[in-house]
């Protein structure tokens, strides 16, 4: 659900990023791509979370390391992660210096928010994107340290209970 609602989202603002877009009597313009960006980052923090979650219980054994995690496994890295969310990040800094140079153009006064708003709003979902992209590598980097067990930690654990320090 999360990828569907997320390409449906990107889909949308691809349609709207430079007209209207009208089917019959309705138009859709500036408002329906403001609601096609929410769609696109909600979509995606929704697939995020579903991938990360599939990670963590995988490797507990919760549920079983099937071909979506194997895929995961394969083809996502932490550096997989951080480019594409570095990119994401650039695209939306580009795009905001864009809209600041087209503001500029009409003399830092009344700028029209059909025009300006293709600008911000894509910049931001590139900007939300990216950040959340970024940071949900570097949490999937954490999920995959896996579980250290040695002598050591052990031993500092009996002497240091982060429970009956709660408790106090």
């Amino acid at each position: 659900p999360g990828l569907c609602l997320f390409l449906f989202g990107v889909l949308a603002q691809t349609v709207l990023l430079a007209n209207p877009f009208q089917i019959g009597g309705l138009i859709f313009d500036i408002h329906t791509l403001l609601f096609s960006a929410v769609a696109s980052i909600i979509g995606l923090q929704l697939a995020l979370f579903a991938a990360l979650a599939k990670v963590f219980t995988s490797d507990l054994g919760l549920t079983p390391f099937n071909g979506y995690a194997q895929a995961m496994e394969r083809w996502f890295s932490i550096e997989v992660g951080a480019i594409f969310g570095v990119f994401c990040l650039g695209a939306g800094v580009v795009l905001s210096i864009a809209s600041v140079a087209a503001w500029d153009a009409a003399g830092f006064s009344e700028f029209d928010p059909q025009k300006g708003m293709r600008l911000v709003i894509p910049s931001i979902s590139f900007l939300v994107a990216g950040a959340q992209l970024l940071f949900a590598s570097f949490f999937y980097g954490v999920l995959k340290l896996g579980h250290v067990e040695s002598s050591a930690l052990k031993s500092q654990n009996k002497e240091f209970d982060c429970r009956e320090e709660a408790a106090l």
